[in-house]
């Protein structure tokens, strides 16, 4: 339940009821092949999230006001599902794992991992 929204730097209270509600479902499918120490791989994502929130008309008080006024919301979806992922995993099995994965189309980031084992 947020309690307040940001617009142009300002915030605004919200003082009726309001809540969002938020639903993710997320499938992804891959190959990956070992070659001694490296692992690269691939996969397929698909990602589908909605945020709804209830009521779509919410009342707010402005800031350096005691006014209220009500601001339409709607619901946001994510306009791209499909998406992609590549990476390589380095695995010494005694010691350490480094992992760099780079996230493509619907979810765009890098991210990488490192394990040290003792």
């Amino acid at each position: 339940k947020p309690k307040y929204f940001v617009v142009e730097g300002l915030p605004y209270n919200i003082v009726s009821n309001y809540r969002l509600h938020y639903t993710e479902v997320q499938v992804a499918v891959g190959i990956a092949y070992r070659i001694r120490l490296f692992v690269p791989y691939i996969y397929a994502t698909y990602l589908s999230c909605h945020l709804d929130p209830n009521p779509l008309l919410v009342s707010v008080r402005f800031p350096d006001a005691d006014e209220v006024g009500d601001l339409p919301t709607k619901s946001v979806i994510l306009q791209e599902s499909w998406g992609m992922a590549l990476g390589l995993t380095l695995v010494d099995k005694a010691k350490a794992t480094l992992a760099v994965e780079w996230r493509l189309f619907n979810q765009n980031a890098i991210d990488w991992n490192l394990e040290v084992r003792f």
